[in-house]
């Protein structure tokens, strides 16, 4: 009997299906799991290296100290495995590219100026840490100490109460050369106020069905958006998630039959993180 083999063949899943003994199946699993896992790091490494280019850093300036680091606190056992991680979509390439580049106090930029500054209109907790996630410094403008105190535990830079500080003079203290972008999650005068201490070429972004809706300015990029939701949505969401180990703040919590008064709750106003009601 002659046995003809090609110099590339490979095994793969569906030789499960006839070898005979537990020994080949073993080998075949064992060589198909080692195969994903190459593949996986070899995908890794290009989203990274992408996310690199996309920040202007070279992957060859990151240390094997950073590596290290890096892969331990994202609960990597290596630099590879940390790459296979990615191309498996466990953690975001633009998060784990800024983890790498960045020393301590310093932007990927290589600068500490208004261009990593976002401005957040609201007190809206999830937007503040995932701002901070993606390396930003954030200047926040709250209502109430208590809105203030709450940013500020989040992550926020820098918080204010927009009815007692005066919100220009406090982001050009904090951002000399302007904000280079703001998310406004409320309208009226404190938004007016916010564009004003965006720089030239600014950003401004908005969910629809913000009232008054801010008039446009020269100079300034003004984004209206609504939420998209499907899958892939929810899994970049999911991931987000993960690597800025969100924390929701709860305002109050009320038993299902009291919904009633969870919406009086909410009808009040100034409700500071999310209200929840208890099925059991």
């Amino acid at each position: 009997m002659e046995i003809v083999t090609a110099s590339h063949a490979k095994p793969n899943p569906a030789w499960l299906n006839y070898v005979a003994t537990g020994k080949a199946r073993s080998h075949i699993r064992r060589f198909l799991k080692t195969m994903q896992y190459e593949e996986s790091a070899r995908l890794g490494e290009r989203m990274l290296n992408q996310a690199f280019s996309s920040f202007k850093v070279d992957p060859q300036t990151v240390s094997e100290a950073q590596w290290e680091k890096t892969a331990r606190e994202s609960g990597a056992k290596s630099k590879k495995d940390l790459l296979a991680d990615i191309g498996l979509g466990k953690h975001l390439p633009a998060v784990m590219a800024r983890r790498l580049a960045a020393s301590p106090g310093e932007s990927l930029s290589g600068t500490s100026g208004a261009s990593d500054v976002i401005t957040i209109l609201g007190t809206e907790g999830m937007a503040v840490q995932f701002a901070k996630l993606r390396g930003a410094r954030v200047f926040a403008i709250a209502s109430g100490e208590d809105g203030v105190a709450l940013v500020r535990r989040l992550g926020a830079d820098r918080a204010v109460d927009r009815a007692r500080e005066d919100i220009i003079t406090a982001a050009h203290e904090f951002a000399p050369d302007g904000v280079h972008a703001l998310l406004a999650l409320a309208g009226g005068d404190a938004l007016e106020r916010c564009l004003d201490a965006l720089r030239p070429g600014g950003r401004c972004a908005y969910p629809n069905g913000v009232e008054p809706e801010p008039k446009k300015r020269r100079g300034i990029d003004m984004m209206s958006y609504d939420a998209v939701s499907g899958v892939r949505e929810f899994e970049r969401l999911g991931r987000a998630v993960e690597d800025a180990k969100l924390r929701a703040p709860i305002a109050a919590a009320y038993p299902l039959e009291e919904a009633a008064k969870a919406h009086e709750r909410l009808a009040e106003g100034h409700v500071l993180g999310k209200i929840l009601l208890r099925i059991r």
